[in-house]
């Protein structure tokens, strides 16, 4: 598996800092230090700098030229600097790159032959919980996520997670699809989907975006509404490992 690394520039942090910090979510998480560095890791399974539960936050667009990856950054960054005690992990669909299904048994068996599988398997499965962060094409989800979804089965089983879709709409469609699939493999979601909206004036000519953080920082409320619930729910699962 690459290594999945999420860079920070210093412009970027201190973007970061001024735009969410300080802020004290609905579910009662207060700041606690809103100058220290984004910690979202590239090793999803490897070791965490303290108990924190380890959440999972997997970019599902995996285009040459998107906004996932700077939705998912912002994201994070809006995580760690509200003092949400997780210890967050980027995991980038188009760095992980796994091939269309190709284990020759059905997920279900649990069997993993293939050395992407068992990566990807030990990957979900090391995790506390999962925040989905998707795009909307044509009404729905894209095609690499529910791949990657489909290589596994029970390591999706009661994981705590939350569907972030981001678009012109929102991505509300998106979000309800994969609600759809992922509450069929029993995952542990949030009541609320946060919901993204991203205007025609946020992109630049590259049509990236010129500031996420601005983007991300319009649903601030439903997005630590989702951490606080999947932090809480993570951390009995970790307490329980």
């Amino acid at each position: 598996m690459s290594s999945l690394t999420s860079t920070h520039s210093a412009e970027a942090d201190a973007s970061a800092k001024s735009r969410f910090a300080p802020v004290v979510s609905e579910a009662g998480t207060s700041v606690t230090d809103t100058t220290r560095p984004p910690t979202a890791t590239s090793d999803p399974a490897g070791p965490t700098p303290d108990d924190r539960p380890r959440v999972g936050v997997v970019v599902a667009s995996t285009r040459p030229v998107r906004i996932g990856r700077q939705i998912a950054d912002a994201v994070v960054d809006l995580a760690v600097f509200s003092g949400v005690p997780v210890a967050p992990r980027i995991l980038d669909l188009r760095d992980i790159n796994l091939p269309f299904l190709d284990e020759p048994t059905p997920p279900s068996t649990g069997q993993r032959s293939l050395s992407h599988s068992q990566a990807w398997s030990q990957t979900i499965s090391a995790l506390d919980g999962v925040v989905f962060v998707t795009a909307e094409y044509n009404g729905g989800y894209p095609a690499p996520l529910k791949n990657a979804i489909d290589f596994l089965k029970d390591e999706w089983a009661d994981l705590p997670g939350t569907i972030v879709s981001y678009g012109g709409a929102g991505g509300v469609s998106s979000a309800a699809q994969l609600r759809t699939v992922l509450t069929q493999l029993l995952v542990d979601l949030a009541d609320v989907d946060p919901a993204i909206r991203v205007r025609s004036r946020h992109y630049g000519e590259d049509r990236t975006l010129l500031d996420a953080a601005e983007v991300v920082a319009a649903s601030t409320a439903e997005l630590l509404t989702a951490w606080g619930w999947v932090a809480q729910r993570a951390s009995a699962r970790a307490a329980a490992r």
